[in-house]
C-alpha cells in the first residue's frame, strides 16, 4: 500500500534525524574529551557531586543518565523529569570513608498541564572534625569541612521533537571550612531520546556546568563536562546501561528485576558496586548499594523512595496521560477539518507515548502526513480553508480525507470524485482527487466525477447493466461501492441480493434481502420472494 511507502519515508527521515543528532553529539563529545584531557588538572571542585543520588544508580555503577525518570533526574539528567510517572521523594544516607558522611534528598512533581515535571534536591557531605594546629603544632580549635548543594531542575517531553525530552538544572554549592565559606554556581542541560525499538532503547546526553560562577574568596569553578548514555531493556526484566563522560570515565551497570525485588551490579571510575532493592506497600522502595573503591575501601549506601498516589506499580508514565489529551484534541481537529493541527497533535502524542501507534494512530499519522505533504497544505494555507468551507464539495472532501485516514480506500476515492463533481471548476478538488488516486492506488473513473446522488444513480445503472449481461460479480461490486457512501440504499441491497442469488450464494443473498426489509418493511416483492425461499 502507498501508506507503507509513506511510513518508510517518514521512518527514514526520523532515522536520518537520529543519525545526524548522534553524529553531532559524538563530534562534540570527542572534541570535549580531547580538550579536557589537554587541560585537566589534579582534583576538581564540587566533590559532593561525585557521590551519587540514590542507592539504585550507585549499585549500577552510576550509569544512570538514560535511566533516571524520577527526582534523581535533577542529579543525573534533568531531561528525565519529562518522563516522570508521578510525584516522588527520595532520601539517601551513606557512610563514606574515614568517618565522612553523605546525605541526599530529592522531591519532584509533574506540571499541571504540561508533559513534564520539576524537582529539587539537597546534598550534604560532612568530612567530620579534626584538630586545628598552629605553627608550633599546638591544638587551637576543632575544624570541620562541609559541602552543601541545592539544585532545582525541570524537564519537558515531546515538546521540541517526538520522543525527545529536554531539561535543565541550576545548582548552588556552598563550601564551608573553619568558618570561611564560598559558593559555586552551575547550570546543567540534558536530552533524552526514547524509548526506541519497541520501548527497549533509551539514549541520553548531558552537559554539566554549561555556565559556572562563584561568589566568595575563590577562583574555583564547577568544571564543565559532558556525558553520553544509553540503556537497553533485555527480555523485559534485564536492564543494561552505560555512561561515557568527557573525562574518559566509562560506567556500566545492569539490573535484574524479579517481581518486587531487583538485583544490581556496576563498575565505573575504579569502583565496583553491588546492590539490591525491593518495592513494598505499593508505593515505597528501599535500595541498598555496596561500593568498593580500589583505594578507599568499602562503603554502604541506603535509600528510601516514595511515589505518591499509592498505586505506583500500576501507574502509567505521566507523559502517556498527556498523550491522551493530545489525541482527544486531534480527534476534535479532525472533526473540524483542522488537519494541520490534528497532525501536530498526533505527533505530540506519539512523542509522549509511542505505544499508541499500536492503536491505529501510527498508521493514521502516516496517512495524514502523506496527504498534508501531497496537497501542500502547509505551503498553501488556502487549501485547508477550502476543506473548512460549508459547501457540499468541502463536506465531501473532508469525508474523503477521513475515509482515507481510516483505511477506507474505496470510500475515500468515491467521495473525492463526488467532491470534484460538486465543484468541477475548483482546482483544489481536482488536485485532491488526483492525490487520492495516487495514495489509494486506484484510477479515477472519469464518468463517475459526479455529485453523490448522481454518482449513486450511475453506479446502480452499472450494476443493473452488469446483471443483465450476467456479470454478477461486477454487479455486486458496483452495489458494494454504492453502499460505502450510501449504506441505507435499499435498491443497492436488493440488486446485490439478486446477484448473490444468481451466483448461488444463498447466505449472502438472504442477508441482503433482510437488509432491504429493515430499510423498507413494506417491499412486497422481497417479502414474496423470501417467503417462497422459506426465509420468512
Amino acid at each position: 500500500m502507498k501508506s507503507g511507502k509513506t511510513g518508510n519515508r517518514i521512518n527514514k527521515a526520523r532515522s536520518a534525524f537520529l543519525t545526524r543528532l548522534l553524529a553531532a553529539l559524538i563530534l562534540v563529545f570527542t572534541c570535549i574529551c580531547s580538550a579536557t584531557s589537554l587541560y585537566a588538572e589534579g582534583g576538581k571542585p564540587g566533590a559532593v557531586f561525585d557521590f551519587g543520588a540514590g542507592a539504585r544508580p550507585l549499585a549500577m555503577g552510576g550509569s544512570y543518565s538514560a535511566v533516571s525518570k524520577d527526582g534523581s533526574a535533577v542529579y543525573y539528567n534533568p531531561a528525565g523529569l519529562g518522563l516522570m510517572s508521578g510525584r516522588n521523594v527520595l532520601l539517601m544516607h551513606a557512610m563514606l570513608y574515614e568517618g565522612a558522611t553523605y546525605d541526599y534528598f530529592s522531591y519532584a512533581q509533574n506540571f499541571g498541564k504540561l508533559p513534564g515535571a520539576w524537582g529539587g534536591q539537597v546534598l550534604r557531605m560532612n568530612v567530620g572534625e579534626i584538630d586545628g594546629r598552629d605553627e608550633f603544632n599546638r591544638k587551637t580549635s576543632v575544624i570541620s569541612y562541609t559541602e552543601t548543594a541545592f539544585a532545582l531542575g525541570a524537564g519537558l517531553s515531546g515538546i521540541f521533537y517526538p520522543g525527545v525530552s529536554a531539561g535543565f538544572t541550576g545548582k548552588v554549592l556552598n563550601r564551608s571550612l573553619a568558618g570561611d565559606s564560598d559558593n559555586l554556581i552551575g547550570f546543567d542541560a540534558g536530552l533524552h531520546y526514547g524509548p526506541l525499538y519497541g520501548e527497549k532503547l533509551d539514549l541520553s546526553f548531558v552537559a554539566q556546568n554549561l555556565l559556572a560562577f562563584a561568589t566568595g574568596d575563590t577562583s574555583d569553578r564547577l568544571p564543565f563536562a559532558v556525558k553520553a548514555g544509553a540503556s537497553y531493556l533485555v527480555a523485559g526484566n534485564i536492564l543494561l546501561s552505560a555512561d561515557v563522560s568527557s573525562d574518559r570515565v566509562v560506567r556500566v551497570g545492569t539490573e535484574y528485576v524479579m517481581g518486587p525485588v531487583a538485583f544490581r551490579a556496576g563498575y565505573g571510575s575504579g569502583t565496583m558496586s553491588l546492590g539490591a532493592g525491593v518495592k513494598f506497600l505499593k508505593a515505597y522502595s528501599f535500595d541498598l548499594a555496596t561500593v568498593k573503591n580500589e583505594d578507599l575501601g568499602v562503603s554502604n549506601r541506603f535509600s528510601l523512595g516514595y511515589l505518591f498516589g499509592a498505586t505506583a506499580a500500576a501507574r502509567q508514565p505521566r507523559p502517556r496521560t498527556y498523550a491522551k489529551d493530545y489525541l482527544a484534541q486531534a480527534e476534535a481537529d479532525l472533526n473540524s477539518a483542522a488537519f494541520l493541527n490534528a497532525y501536530d497533535n498526533i505527533s505530540m502524542a506519539l512523542g509522549l507515548d509511542s505505544s499508541i501507534k499500536k492503536d491505529g494512530w501510527g498508521e493514521k499519522h502516516l496517512r495524514l502526513g502523506e496527504l498534508i505533504e501531497s496537497l501542500k497544505l502547509r505551503e498553501i494555507p488556502e487549501r485547508e480553508a477550502n476543506l473548512k468551507a460549508s459547501t457540499p464539495a468541502a463536506k465531501e472532501a473532508v469525508l474523503a480525507v477521513r475515509g482515507y485516514l481510516n483505511g477506507q480506500t474505496v470510500k475515500s476515492m468515491l467521495l473525492a470524485q463526488s467532491a470534484a463533481g460538486y465543484d468541477p471548476n475548483n482546482a483544489f478538488y481536482a488536485e485532491l482527487l488526483r492525490v487520492m488516486s495516487v495514495v489509494n492506488s486506484r484510477p479515477t473513473v472519469q464518468d463517475e466525477i459526479l455529485p453523490r446522488p448522481l454518482l449513486v444513480n450511475l453506479k446502480l445503472e452499472k450494476a443493473a447493466s452488469a446483471f443483465y449481461i450476467k456479470d454478477f460479480k461486477r454487479s455486486i461490486m458496483q452495489c458494494s461501492e454504492v453502499l460505502t457512501i450510501d449504506e441505507g440504499n435499499a435498491d443497492a441491497w436488493k440488486k446485490m441480493g439478486s446477484a448473490y442469488f444468481a451466483l448461488g450464494d444463498l447466505p449472502n443473498a438472504k442477508r441482503s434481502y433482510q437488509k432491504v426489509l429493515e430499510l423498507n418493511p413494506q417491499d412486497a416483492g422481497v417479502i414474496r420472494f423470501m417467503t417462497l425461499q422459506g426465509w420468512r
